[in-house]
């Protein structure tokens, strides 16, 4: 006689269906998936955004609109997705409405798409966290979107395999900028004000070589590309991006050079 075991339910390949303990299971997996990408940070002040992607050979940057970028973190097919999604909305927008979307309303279209892969039949989650940064009437704005479809407005967000090393550092750098005075107009002396835009720059970079530190590390980081994202009304899109790729922890100071407040692009 031939014993047929009654298989249990898969709940690990269904995007719809709960498992007993409440979870989604393709959605867990997808949230771990863009948790093994390359390591992303990013820190927004009122002067400008600063953004350290750990170097790679893969695109992780994406101009999504002449105000937007999109930076991801996960598999890359998935993130290249999500930005031709994203431009082809922000471009319906336009033509629908007269005018560019605000950053909230392109962190919405992405949060949409990958909340709507959660409950879509034959459908799986985009693997990939996606952070978006731009300017728009009411300022410079970063928002960062999960897998599962949540969107929150952040001060300071980081995603991939060095994730919780450098939210911590990146912590440690706000502490830093609240203690800082604020500017009410009066003479102060020599003390600083505000963050500059070089140490801003060094920090977030920091925040994602810190795994370098230690040689046995086998997912530390060997060098970051540094994006500057300042509000700018005499350029495209009111919004001036400077790029500085392959920054290691012995080349971080020239990011003075690169992103001191009086020096232009190159």
């Amino acid at each position: 006689p031939v014993f047929r075991h009654e298989s249990q339910p898969r709940y690990d390949r269904s995007i719809t269906t709960f498992s007993e303990d409440g979870l989604l299971k393709q959605v867990m997996y997808g949230m771990e998936a863009s948790r093994r990408g390359q390591t992303v940070a990013a820190f927004a002040t009122d002067e400008c955004v600063s953004v350290a992607v750990a170097s790679s050979s893969d695109m992780k940057v994406h101009r999504i609109d002449e105000h937007v970028l999109l930076i991801t973190s996960g598999l890359v097919g998935d993130g290249r997705a999500l930005a031709a999604y994203l431009r082809i909305s922000c471009q319906n927008f336009r033509l629908q409405n007269g005018e560019a979307p605000y950053i909230k309303d392109v962190a919405e279209l992405a949060s949409g798409l990958q909340h709507q892969l959660t409950r879509t039949g034959g459908a799986r989650p985009l693997a990939s966290t996606a952070c978006l940064v731009g300017v728009d009437p009411s300022g410079l704005k970063m928002y960062q979107t999960e897998p599962g479809g949540s969107m929150e407005q952040c001060r300071y967000a980081a995603a991939g395999k060095l994730r919780d090393q450098a939210m911590t550092a990146l912590k440690e750098l706000e502490d830093e900028w609240a203690k800082l005075p604020v500017d009410d107009g009066e003479e102060d002396g020599d003390k600083p004000e505000k963050l500059s835009v070089d140490e801003l720059a060094k920090g977030v970079a920091k925040s994602v070589l810190q795994g370098e530190w230690d040689e046995d590390d086998k997912d530390r980081v060997k060098s970051v590309d540094v994006w500057v994202v300042q509000s700018d009304a005499t350029r495209r899109g009111n919004i001036r991006m400077t790029c500085v790729l392959n920054v290691t922890r012995h080349t971080m100071d020239h990011l003075m050079d690169v992103f001191h407040p009086t020096t232009k692009d190159e």
